[in-house]
């Protein structure tokens, strides 16, 4: 297999790596865990077949999918997806329990992030959050991330980061962050 465009990305103590076909299963098996799926808006099993036809459909040009990796473990998932007219969808998960509330995933959607505005050129980054995520709202919050109007009620609200907003927000983070890059 060739390599793919922005194979890996390492800022901000992780490194994160394109998913290839050999982390599927390692996905799968994330992914229909408890501490993973509860915080889907889809909760099916997913199973090996589901798992390969994701895969087989994935465009490496336009949908970022990344292992994230800590301390040399791998740890979660994060990625840029849906992309139209500058924007695109990001999501995250961090699959180690003990992991959960650590700095990690803020690490690993800042490394990810940085990517979007500063390499793909993207003039925002979307999410969408269940509204009983109150760890993701958090998160997002911190770098800036809004709820877009109308959400109240909403089950899996739709937010929304600009570059200026993330840039201010998550200048401080980055900057304690910025020398603690892999090797």
């Amino acid at each position: 297999m060739s390599e793919l465009p922005c194979a890996t990305i390492r800022a901000f103590g992780v490194t994160l790596h394109r998913v290839r076909h050999e982390d599927i299963e390692m996905l799968r098996q994330w992914r229909n865990s408890e501490a993973v799926s509860q915080w889907m808006e889809l909760r099916q099993e997913i199973t090996p077949e589901i798992q390969e036809a994701w895969f087989a459909r994935l465009d490496p040009a336009q949908q970022y999918f990344y292992v994230v990796e800590y301390l040399g473990q791998k740890v979660g998932l994060v990625n840029l997806k849906n992309f139209a007219a500058g924007s695109a969808e990001g999501g995250i998960y961090i699959a180690v329990e003990s992991l959960q509330d650590h700095a990690i995933g803020l690490r690993a959607m800042l490394a990810m992030y940085d990517f979007g505005f500063q390499t793909l050129g993207l003039h925002e980054i979307t999410a969408h959050i269940l509204s009983t995520n109150k760890r993701a709202i958090r998160v997002n919050q911190a770098i800036g991330a809004v709820r877009d109007p109308g959400q109240d009620g909403v089950i899996n609200q739709k937010w929304r980061i600009l570059p200026d907003a993330y840039w201010a927000k998550s200048k401080g983070m980055r900057a304690f962050w910025q020398g603690d890059t892999p090797a």
